[in-house]
């Protein structure tokens, strides 16, 4: 707190004097107080310096916010004080979705439409996701989610059968400018092969174009990001994952597109994906947040809008 202060001062004492060529010419002698106490005077510990470097932080982000709205400063700049913030959560003032499952119950306020799997509650994980081939049962598989499962999806939408596959689907208008965060708990994996854990936020009637990101659990824990549109499918990026996801991991992920056109994905609050792309540039139709081949737990969701 004290380094970053004392360079933000620094900096702008720095430019008060390249502006003002009298202040870099002293007229004064230096000078000591005779009657100060020559004892060295430890540093006082602030009480509550995390609250302030937060406060301190958000205030820098909500800054560069504006002058990269306004384009008042170079892009790159931006970027490089954003990575020195750290700044991976959004500073937007408006969340247009505020999802926290406290109940179990996904179709009210706002109204999730279950596409296919079975579904619980656990006090602690939240809303449970499994597919209908894990929870003993059989049952139609969803038209809407046959459509998202549908060839060639790369492992970008799906594993292909319904009943592998449990997940629901928020329909509702989702402006582009946004920032994403959800919380997941992973649970119990029927084929290590094929489990993932998919989020997207689509374009279209049959939920299936649009972004997506998959987080792999197994042996090679990896998160994944894919576009797909008329032109087909295809992968943006792929990162590995520090470690693998076992049942009961908590999964959070976080994504975020920037003006400049650029997609950031961070999962468990490490940076992993950094891109450029412009296939979507208008409002969503869907966000949708499915498990394959696994079980997994959605605890929260929340979608803030750029103010």
């Amino acid at each position: 707190m004290r380094h970053l202060t004392l360079s933000i001062a620094a900096t702008a004492l720095a430019v008060a004097m390249a502006a003002s060529p009298a202040m870099s010419q002293s007229n004064y002698n230096r000078w000591s107080d005779p009657d100060a106490d020559t004892k060295p005077v430890a540093a006082k510990k602030s009480t509550n310096s995390k609250a302030e470097l937060k406060a301190l932080k958000d205030e820098i982000g909500a800054l560069v916010d504006k002058a990269e709205k306004a384009k008042a400063a170079d892009p790159k700049f931006l970027k490089d004080l954003r990575a020195a913030l750290g700044t991976n959560k959004p500073y937007w003032n408006n969340r247009l979705i505020e999802e926290q499952f406290v109940d179990g119950e996904y179709s009210n306020n706002p109204r999730w439409t279950a596409l296919f799997g079975r579904f619980g509650y656990d006090k602690k994980t939240g809303l449970s996701m499994t597919p209908s081939s894990m929870a003993g049962g059989g049952g139609n598989a969803s038209s809407v989610l046959s459509a998202i499962l549908g060839g060639g999806g790369g492992g970008a939408a799906g594993n292909g059968n319904p009943s592998d596959n449990a997940g629901l689907t928020l329909d509702r208008s989702l402006p582009n400018a946004f920032a994403l965060d959800v919380i997941l708990y992973a649970g119990t994996v029927a084929n290590a092969q094929d489990a993932n854990i998919r989020i997207g936020l689509t374009q279209g009637t049959n939920r299936r174009a649009g972004y997506w990101i998959t987080v792999i659990p197994g042996a090679a824990p990896s998160v994944s990001l894919h576009v797909i549109s008329r032109s087909g499918v295809k992968r943006l990026a792929v990162a590995s994952l520090d470690s693998a996801v076992r049942d009961g991991d908590q999964v959070r992920v976080q994504a975020q597109p920037r003006p400049d056109g650029r997609i950031r994905v961070s999962v468990n609050k490490k940076p992993l994906i950094d891109v450029n792309d412009g296939t979507y540039k208008g409002a969503y139709n869907s966000l949708v947040v499915a498990a394959g081949d696994m079980s997994a737990s959605l605890r929260r969701v929340y979608y803030y809008i750029h103010d």
